[in-house]
């Protein structure tokens, strides 16, 4: 029923059922096509994976409709805004609101999973963004408002960064990235952390174009033998622990984060349950 007012499902229904031609060997590459192809990336107005209500608390709602709205939302940035009394489609394939603060380069890649914050009704979310090649791709903690504005709250780049000749980088024993964008599907949030646990799956765009067109982004992806963690302090942006776990651990949801009160050295730790798995088959399933 989430679906039954929404232009796709009105398209298709028009169209007598017609299943839309999915197997790549069918397709006949050329120009056009392969522009419709990248256009129908960014069209959309069902949820793909989650809807989300970026206004819980109804502060920036339609003054003369009075229209509260959810948000449909997938593993990249545009989201399509529709009516939550008639799930009617306002917008399709809106990108996110363009006041976003402090980031540099395009968010290929945003969770599908949004948090609130436990101290007011904002909204996180972490982003893969692309930046120039000799930096590489950054993992980005976003905020997002009721009403409309985003920020980074802070950001940490997936390259480690090198040695430096007769010093210390603070990296030594964690093993190096070898290059490809990361995939993200959801994290943690606490009072004052985000914990971000980043798949052991990277995605490399010159050898694994032709598995993205044939089987989709997540049975092109690669596996990689570590599993990295990232702790981002949420009233600094900081980055408080950036450590990899020497195995795989693959999940698609995060179950709970808690903090703890530790009076060792005065310091606080923090847990993140996952539905993990070891081998990869949990990202085609």
């Amino acid at each position: 029923s989430s679906s039954s007012n929404s232009s796709s499902y009105n398209n298709h229904d028009q169209q007598q059922h017609q299943q839309p031609e999915t197997t790549i060997s069918r397709i006949q590459f050329s120009k056009r096509r392969l522009l419709r192809a990248l256009a129908n990336l960014r069209i959309f107005d069902n949820a793909c994976v989650s809807v989300w209500d970026f206004d819980p608390l109804g502060k920036n709602n339609d003054q003369e409709q009075q229209q509260p709205t959810i948000s449909a939302l997938t593993d990249a940035s545009p989201r399509a805004v529709l009516s939550l009394p008639t799930l009617k489609t306002l917008s399709s394939s809106n990108m996110p609101p363009s006041r976003l603060r402090g980031l540099i380069g395009y968010p290929i890649i945003e969770t599908a999973h949004p948090m609130y914050s436990l101290h007011s009704d904002d909204t996180y979310n972490v982003a893969i963004t692309l930046k120039p090649a000799s930096s590489g791709p950054v993992l980005t903690l976003l905020k997002e408002t009721a009403m409309g504005e985003r920020r980074v709250v802070g950001s940490c780049p997936m390259r480690r960064p090198q040695t430096p000749a007769g010093g210390r980088s603070g990296h030594e024993n964690q093993p190096q990235e070898g290059g490809g964008i990361p995939y993200v599907h959801s994290f943690g949030l606490s009072q004052n952390y985000a914990v971000v646990v980043v798949q052991p799956l990277r995605f490399h765009l010159l050898r694994n174009l032709r598995g993205l067109l044939e089987k989709g982004l997540l049975q092109s992806l690669e596996s990689i033998d570590h599993t990295r963690v990232i702790v981002f302090e949420l009233s600094t942006g900081q980055v408080v622990l950036d450590n990899s776990i020497a195995e795989p651990v693959y999940f698609f949801h995060t179950v709970s984060t808690v903090e703890h009160q530790s009076s060792f050295e005065n310091k606080n730790s923090v847990s993140i349950r996952l539905a993990g798995y070891h081998k990869p088959e949990i990202k085609c399933g």
